[in-house]
C-alpha cells in the first residue's frame, strides 16, 4: 500500500492512534475519528502532518454512558462489528483463515 488514503475510527488512542502514526510515517494520507474533541485535537497537534492528516469528531450525538443509551440502537452496531468480518468474501489477514482441513 503506497500513497493511499486511509480512514481509522477511534484513532485518538491505543491501536487506532498507533496505526495512524505508522501510516503517516509511511507517507499515507489518514483521516481519523474520535468521540472526544479535546483528545482528537491533541492527537492532531502532537502527530503533525497537517497536510496528510484529517480529524473528524464522531459519535458526538451519542450518549456518554451505557446507562444513557438505548439498547435497541446497539443491535445494528453489534451485528456490523461481529457478523461483518464473517461475511467478507476473503479473509482480511492470514490469521483469519480457517485451519487446514477444516
Amino acid at each position: 500500500m503506497t500513497g493511499k488514503t486511509v480512514l481509522i475510527t477511534g484513532a485518538t488512542s491505543g491501536i487506532g492512534a498507533h496505526t495512524a502514526r505508522l501510516l503517516l510515517d509511511r507517507g499515507h494520507r489518514v483521516a481519523v475519528t474520535g468521540r472526544d474533541e479535546t483528545r482528537l485535537k491533541f492527537f492532531l497537534d502532537e502527530t503533525g502532518h497537517p497536510d496528510r492528516l484529517l480529524g473528524i469528531i464522531a459519535a458526538a450525538g451519542h450518549p456518554r454512558t451505557i446507562a444513557d443509551g438505548d439498547p435497541e440502537l446497539w443491535a445494528p452496531m453489534v451485528l456490523t462489528n461481529v457478523l461483518g468480518p464473517a461475511c467478507w468474501p476473503t479473509p482480511p489477514c492470514p490469521t483469519s483463515r480457517p485451519p487446514a482441513g477444516g
